[in-house]
């Protein structure tokens, strides 16, 4: 005689099993973008210091930067010679609040099972935070900090951005998406057809180099003094200028 029981028992084992799986990939992949974008917070280069009198151009990460507090100076040594570079108060509170998100992010998906949904929200947040610290550094001249003159100038005239904004703001997104929007019921179908996902990302890559980042560089240039020499990313940054000789 069968047993009834072992049957009954089995399918909901299995489908237990199978969302426990799905819900451990999900927080796993999530604390990974999270943990990955407060490493590269940190330890990439976040903006590049420079002064043309002085020195070509200095390369400042997350630590660098978190130095700063309290005195609002990193001490810097270059051919013999010691300078002091001045950090804006806005740049370490910015950096903090992002390192705060993200570090809540990572804490949440580590210690609470459905904390990657909530991880995957703060960190949007932290990327977002980014990308508006980003646009009004570079539009805005009231954003202002101080030269190694002491005299204060506008934001984008001493500082350019490195990779230490791009891939947290990357991974942040990376996380949001693994931890919100592909929920435990679609993850099945991701493994299923994870191979035309694979083939997908070579026309991705395709329009991401020959249609969005042309269209990136031409919005680069619409706030930048372009010299052929400088090239577009080592050109100056201007902020509205150019916009508001062309409207003139």
């Amino acid at each position: 005689m069968p047993d009834s029981t072992n049957n009954t028992a089995k399918p909901k084992s299995g489908k237990y099993h199978r969302l426990l799986n799905g819900a451990t990939i999900l927080r796993l992949l999530t604390g990974t973008f999270s943990l990955l974008s407060i490493v590269s917070v940190l330890f990439l280069t976040t903006v590049n210091r420079f002064d043309k009198t002085l020195i070509k151009s200095v390369g400042l990460t997350g630590m660098n930067i978190l130095s700063s507090i309290g005195s609002g100076k990193i001490v810097l040594s270059s051919q013999g010679s010691t300078f002091n570079i001045y950090i804006p108060s806005f740049l370490t509170f910015i950096l903090i609040a992002v390192i705060a998100l993200q570090s809540l992010a990572f804490l949440l998906i580590l210690f609470k099972k459905s904390g990657h949904k909530t991880g995957g929200f703060l960190l949007l947040a932290s990327a977002v935070i980014l990308l508006i610290f980003f646009l009004v550094t570079i539009l805005f001249d009231s954003v202002t900090a101080t030269n190694f003159s002491g005299e204060k100038v506008a934001f984008y005239k001493l500082f350019d951005y490195g990779l230490g904004i791009v891939f947290p703001a990357f991974f942040a997104l990376g996380g949001f998406c693994t931890g919100v929007l592909i929920t435990e019921e679609k993850l099945p179908l991701v493994k299923r057809f994870w191979f035309m996902y694979f083939l997908l990302a070579i026309p991705m890559l395709l329009l991401v180099v020959f249609s969005l980042y042309p269209i990136l560089l031409q919005t680069v240039l619409s706030f930048k003094e372009y010299k052929f020499t400088d090239g577009i990313w080592g050109s100056d940054w201007v902020g509205l200028k150019v916009t508001s000789k062309n409207s003139s």
